[in-house]
């Protein structure tokens, strides 16, 4: 449920903006400890031409 509803909050930015495109979902496994965790950031933009 955390996950889908980060990826809504995502939908609703405006993807021109940078500070938009730097928004981004983190999505981490434990299965030793039988839990998952979903977080919001921001996300270095690697698009940028080198």
């Amino acid at each position: 449920m955390a996950l889908l509803q980060g990826l809504s909050e995502l939908n609703r930015l405006d993807r021109r903006s940078p500070k938009s495109r730097a928004r981004g979902i983190r999505f981490s496994l434990y299965p030793n400890q039988n839990r998952s965790m979903v977080g919001q950031g921001s996300v270095l933009d690697n698009s940028s031409p080198r």
